[in-house]
């Protein structure tokens, strides 16, 4: 109830009390309550649990809710819940199975439901991270190709022609297994076709390609503007921002620099025909 009545004032001393002091709120007075509310919690814990397994059930919830969120209130809720299945369940076993303790079986539970967290939750579980990661390394793998198929027909503007896997090879080094994986992901997108000698573009692919290599100049113009970087020490900074940066950050990049026409190398930047 305590919280819930306080909870903005109680987040705020919490997360950035030099803030909260400068707006004229008590802070000493509102850390006094934490402390109270954290005495009275392991005061109640400790008559369930024990005075060892307490400082299990203070982290626990706490660090279950962690992978499913990252707002603060659903965090709490989450942390609630996980804490009171724990103490039902972990009651429940030790009242219909002889010598069962209830402490430990509490946090046996508890721990169980952290550490499932840890695995599968949604905001940051690892399985989450090894599919974001999986996503984003198939992601960087399809923009390369169409780069490097963008640059091959550059010199000419001749973008349509077919490109055979040692021409990309030799423009850009992908090993062989991973270049036809990549070129299969960019046939089901529509983004480029496959020729009876190799690959080419078709007008969505093509202007995926423009788009990868525009962001890449943009970038690169905009660390040797603002950052004041020699245009021999961009390149590689630019390679990995290129596949992060989204459109908003884009049209904000093409607005404070003015619409550059060319990269610090003397690439001509192609923007979009609208």
């Amino acid at each position: 109830l305590v919280i819930t009545l306080s909870y903005k004032p109680l987040k705020l001393v919490i997360f950035d009390p030099m803030f909260a002091q400068a707006i004229g709120i008590n802070v000493k007075l509102w850390d006094l309550l934490v402390s109270f509310l954290t005495v009275m919690a392991i005061a109640l814990g400790v008559q369930a649990v024990g005075v060892v397994l307490m400082s299990a059930l203070l982290i626990a919830p706490a660090t279950a809710a962690r992978y499913w969120t990252r707002k603060l209130g659903r965090m709490l809720l989450l942390a609630a819940i996980f804490a009171s299945v724990a103490g039902i369940v972990g009651a429940f076993i030790s009242y219909t199975l002889p010598k069962m303790p209830t402490g430990p079986w509490v946090v046996a539970i508890l721990s169980f439901l952290a550490v499932m967290s840890v695995l599968v939750g949604l905001e940051n579980g690892y399985i989450r991270r090894l599919w974001k990661n999986y996503q984003h390394t198939r992601k960087m793998l399809e923009e390369n190709i169409l780069k490097c198929m963008y640059h091959l027909g550059e010199p000419k503007q001749d973008f349509f022609r077919e490109y055979t896997l040692p021409q990309l090879q030799e423009r850009r080094q992908i090993p062989r297994k991973k270049l036809v994986q990549g070129i299969k992901q960019l046939v089901k997108k529509g983004w480029v076709n496959l020729t009876a000698g190799g690959v080419k573009f078709t007008e969505g692919g093509k202007e995926e390609g423009k788009r990868v290599v525009r962001i890449h100049r943009l970038w690169e113009v905009y660390l040797a503007t603002y950052m004041k970087l020699p245009a021999d020490h961009v390149h590689d900074n630019a390679e990995a921002m290129e596949h992060v940066i989204t459109p908003e950050i884009e049209k904000e990049l093409e607005y404070q620099l003015a619409y550059p026409t060319e990269d610090p190398h003397a690439s001509p930047i192609p923007y979009r025909k609208d």
